[in-house]
């Protein structure tokens, strides 16, 4: 069984084609201006994912309600991931976050690491070369992949198209009941950060099985190291 890792930086790829009903962001174009060029799009966009500021994101895309909803939930996401390194570490260390995202742990041993992209990475993409296409969309390499981000023109101004942060191949549907199972997930084990018997290796056992469970529908035989039930519920 390979390593689990659960995927929080926004996947910039490919979009083969545009909505009919794409708007600037949700809500009031004059409160999404977007970005006067391509390259000032990637930057703007790049700081708010550096900042996790979920509203700063939807105002750099561009999308149906249902793309824009891809946004939304990457957001809510990234802000979960945040929260629960910083409880993480308030408990247990730093020494014990480095632990928890080692890359290199078998699943047997909890493999619930997070991936979230450096403030290098994202400072790299605000200096990188864009593209200008012939259909009147630019493209963009994406952060930590080879494959291409998408920006569109809307009333003048430029914005990320939202479809193309979906993985390749992935229904926006699909992609979107996933990530919020995950975030709730996030939250769930957050709540046994700190609790009285319960290790930073225990959550990341535990935390790691509940993944694999998810996306696999993957159980072990394997004895619980705590009821995280119990402790959610705070029983």
């Amino acid at each position: 069984m390979k390593n689990i890792a659960i995927l929080a930086v926004v996947v910039l790829a490919v979009s083969t084609s545009l909505a009919s009903d794409r708007a600037p962001g949700a809500g009031s174009a004059e409160r999404r201006k977007g970005a006067a060029t391509p390259k000032e799009a990637v930057a703007k966009f790049a700081d708010a994912i550096r900042a996790m500021d979920k509203n700063a994101m939807i105002a750099c895309c561009s999308g149906s309600k249902t793309e824009m909803r891809i946004v939304e939930i990457m957001a809510d996401f990234g802000q979960a991931v945040l929260e629960f390194k910083k409880k993480f570490i308030k408990a247990y260390g730093e020494q014990a976050w480095k632990d928890f995202q080692d890359p290199n742990k078998k699943l047997d041993a909890g493999n619930a690491r997070f991936m979230l992209p450096s403030g290098a990475d994202l400072e790299a993409a605000k200096k990188q070369k864009i593209t200008m296409e012939k259909d009147g969309t630019a493209t963009f390499e994406q952060v930590g992949s080879t494959q291409q981000g998408k920006l569109v023109k809307v009333n003048g101004s430029w914005f990320v198209d939202a479809k193309s942060l979906l993985p390749p191949n992935a229904r926006p549907e699909d992609f979107i009941k996933m990530m919020t199972a995950f975030t709730a997930l996030v939250g769930k084990y957050q709540k046994a950060i700190g609790h009285d018997g319960v290790s930073g290796e225990d959550i990341d056992v535990e935390l790691g099985r509940a993944m694999v469970k998810l996306l696999l529908g993957f159980r072990t035989d394997q004895p619980h190291r705590f009821d995280i039930d119990k402790i959610a519920s705070g029983k």
